[in-house]
């Protein structure tokens, strides 16, 4: 990232700028994929249970998949039910157990003539099942004991870290399931991952959606430069960002600040269409200065989004739940920031 930024400092023509900050761009992504692995295995997050269909996870997956299946030149099986296999689950997180098989498989099977993957998904005995299934050099019995232990491996260290099968394991555990392995070296492996089914939804007649005229990007949804936005952050250059992201996606006014502490003062005097705040700052914590805004205007409290690269506590986590203010978790995307910002500049202007 350093590299690529310090050539775009010098660098005139826009083509290669744009590789440039393509590189840089997913750099940062994949650097964020290794920092959230770690922190899922030394303290899980707080999972967004919702009531999903397993085989549409599934399938979801595959769509990232099949390009990693094709390089290794592998037969891909998938047995889906006919009926819904619905369980109370994190998308994301599931997604996750099933990339880590996956991948985890097709590396097993890279000395296979003929490598064959399965993946499986099952009811029975109240519980949604997930397998996946290899036809690789499979497990030594002495070592079956130790592959989810965390940075545990038998790959090179350009293969592997350790991490993938922790991670599942505890995700897994978040959902109130269980993961198994069978295995014989040389005759493949299976994992099965469970999950406690949930009920079966109510169907409800789909509510009259309002017809909202699209904005195009880049405008504001009202007068130039009316809407007005207080930007809390101590890090200058997440705070510069912010700034520059919300002008050029809204056109609106843009103060910036520190800490809760001047935040706080700013947002007792001021009107603000909305609140962008970072939660661990010195002097006034993000967290602290919404519990007091919630005290003295309650109205701009509800009109607050969370930016954050890791909360803290898993009490703290559960409070901003508690409190459904919107959280956006770094690294974001323009795009991002923006889908969470909208609803927040397109009603009444502030006095």
């Amino acid at each position: 990232m350093l590299g690529f930024a310090e050539l775009l400092g010098g660098c005139t023509d826009q083509t290669t700028r744009r590789s440039y900050t393509t590189c840089i761009g997913k750099s940062v992504m994949e650097a964020a994929a290794i920092i959230r692995q770690l922190l899922q295995l030394s303290r899980p997050e707080n999972t967004c249970l919702q009531t999903v269909d397993l085989r549409e996870i599934v399938q979801e997956s595959l769509v990232m998949l099949k390009f990693k299946v094709r390089e290794c030149e592998a037969d891909l099986d998938t047995k889906l039910p006919a009926d819904p296999v619905l369980i109370k689950a994190d998308p994301a997180q599931i997604k996750q157990v099933i990339f880590n098989l996956a991948i985890n498989a097709l590396h097993a099977m890279e000395m296979v003539a003929a490598p064959r993957l399965e993946i499986e998904v099952g009811r029975g005995d109240g519980l949604g099942l997930l397998a996946v299934t290899d036809n690789g050099m499979g497990i030594a019995p002495e070592i079956v004991g130790r592959i989810f232990d965390p940075f545990f491996t038998t790959k090179s260290p350009d293969r592997g870290s350790g991490l993938g099968l922790s991670v599942c394991l505890g995700i897994v555990r978040q959902h109130d399931g269980a993961i198994t392995v069978a295995s014989e070296p040389g005759k493949g492996a299976r994992f099965v991952a469970t999950f406690p089914l949930a009920a079966e939804p109510m169907l409800q007649p789909a509510p009259e959606r309002a017809v909202v005229e699209a904005l195009p990007a880049g405008r504001a949804a009202g007068p130039a430069r009316s809407w007005r936005v207080l930007v809390v952050e101590d890090e200058e250059g997440v705070r510069a960002l912010l700034r520059e992201l919300l002008v050029m996606r809204f056109n609106c006014h843009v103060d910036t600040v520190g800490n809760g502490a001047v935040a706080l003062d700013h947002a007792t005097t001021g009107q603000y269409d909305l609140i962008v705040s970072d939660i661990r700052m010195p002097e006034m914590s993000g967290t602290e200065f919404y519990r007091q805004l919630r005290e003295i205007r309650p109205e701009l409290a509800g009109r607050f989004v969370f930016v954050t690269g890791h909360a803290g506590e898993r009490e703290l986590e559960e409070t901003i739940s508690r409190w459904n203010v919107p959280v956006v978790k770094k690294p974001f995307s323009m795009a991002r920031l923006a889908d969470v910002c909208q609803p927040f500049l397109t009603g009444p202007l502030a006095a």
